[in-house]
């Protein structure tokens, strides 16, 4: 039964960056989780929530503590615009959740988890012709390695300050604020700040275990733990 130590549990901060940058860790989709097809496209229905694409990735490189959990996002759309700030638009949900292995005892886990919620100024190379999920390029294209080396380095000394108590979510937050990120200009969308983000402390989170038709994670035996959601509106 592992229980994490917050400086520990503070490395899912880099390990959330680190399945996008390794070229030797495959991500995958629908096709390979068994998303049930919808006319011509995959829907996948988990609980009460229908999904219109999914992403899972395992973690590279983790901790003992950390072995076989992966990275599941998952986005919804709203089928009806809705009124917002006197614009209609339409609801972008994204859910962000952890894949756990069976017998891991998640209510000892402790510690906190980082989502980024502003995307970076670089973008990948549009998509040309009718094709338009063709994006090209790699995430080296959008954020810098040097800062994601200084972003990983900054929240794990935050983390070994606080001494794993209670107040270590509040510390990482206070830090991740200041606008002097090294190399990390343009990350968050403007200069050297990480721009909107949201600490979620993953204490006492209850992973579901399979229960529906269609389950995001590899591993059908696996717990999923919702970490975080962000919702953006497009009109």
């Amino acid at each position: 039964m592992p229980r994490l130590k917050t400086s520990t549990i503070a490395l899912l901060l880099p390990l959330l960056f680190s399945p996008v940058i390794a070229e030797d860790v495959k991500l995958v989709g629908c096709d390979a989780v068994g998303c049930p097809p919808h006319y011509d496209s995959d829907r996948c229905t988990v609980e009460n929530t229908t999904f219109i694409g999914v992403g899972v990735s395992p973690i590279p490189d983790v901790p003992s503590e950390l072995k076989g959990f992966s990275l599941v996002k998952a986005v919804n759309v709203s089928a009806t615009p809705v009124q917002f700030n006197g614009s209609r638009v339409r609801p972008i949900r994204s859910f962000y959740s952890l894949g756990t292995p069976e017998h891991t005892e998640t209510n000892s886990l402790s510690g906190c988890a980082v989502i980024f919620n502003d995307p970076p100024a670089n973008k990948f190379t549009p998509p040309s012709g009718a094709d338009t999920f063709a994006a090209t390029g790699t995430c080296a294209d959008v954020i810098q390695q040097k800062c994601i080396d200084t972003i990983t380095q900054r929240a794990r000394n935050a983390a070994n300050r606080a001494g794993g108590n209670a107040n270590a979510c509040n510390a990482l937050e206070q830090e991740l604020k200041k606008d002097d990120f090294s190399g990390c200009s343009l990350f968050g969308g403007h200069g050297t700040s990480l721009g909107n983000f949201t600490i979620k402390s993953i204490g006492n989170l209850h992973a579901a275990r399979n229960s529906s038709d269609c389950w995001p994670v590899q591993q059908k035996s696996d717990g999923l733990m919702q970490i975080a959601e962000v919702t953006s509106n497009v009109s």
